[in-house]
C-alpha cells in the first residue's frame, strides 16, 4: 500500500474518537456506565482480532473506525470518573496516578512485540487479552 492509502486508513481511528467523544454523555444515558464500559471493553477486543482476521483494505476502515471510537469511550469515562471520585486534596496525586499507569499501559504495546513480534497472531491475541 501507498504512504497516502496507510496514512488514510490510520486516521480512521482518530475520526472515530471524533465522532464518538461528543456522544458518549447521551450513550452512557442510555446504558450506564458500567454497561457502556463493559461494551466499550467487549467491543475493542473483538475489533482488534477481527483486524488480524482481514486483511482487506477496505474492511480494515470500519474496524479502524470502530476501534478508535470503543476506545474514544473509555478514556473519555475513565478520566471522567476519576475526576467524580477525586476531592481537591486528592485530585492531583489521583489524576498523576491515572496518568502514569495509562503511559505504563501505551508502553506495554512496545515491549510485547519485543516478545512476540509482529507476525501472526499472538500479538492480536495478546492485545486483545489486554482489553478483555
Amino acid at each position: 500500500m501507498s504512504g497516502h492509502a496507510i496514512g488514510l486508513n490510520t486516521a480512521m481511528a482518530a475520526l472515530g474518537v471524533l465522532v464518538v467523544t461528543p456522544l458518549v454523555p447521551r450513550m452512557l444515558r442510555l446504558l450506564g456506565t458500567r454497561q457502556f464500559i463493559l461494551l466499550s471493553l467487549a467491543a475493542s477486543t473483538v475489533i482488534l482480532l477481527a483486524l488480524k482476521w482481514t486483511d482487506n483494505y477496505y474492511v480494515w476502515f470500519p474496524l479502524r473506525f470502530f476501534l478508535g471510537a470503543a476506545t474514544a469511550g473509555l478514556f473519555v469515562v475513565s478520566e471522567a470518573w476519576i475526576n467524580q471520585l477525586a476531592d481537591d486534596d486528592t485530585r492531583g496525586r489521583l489524576m498523576g496516578t491515572y496518568a502514569a499507569c495509562l503511559s505504563a499501559g501505551f508502553a506495554t504495546g512496545p515491549a510485547l512485540i519485543q516478545f512476540l513480534g509482529i507476525d501472526g497472531w499472538p500479538p492480536f491475541i495478546a492485545g486483545a487479552g489486554l482489553f478483555a
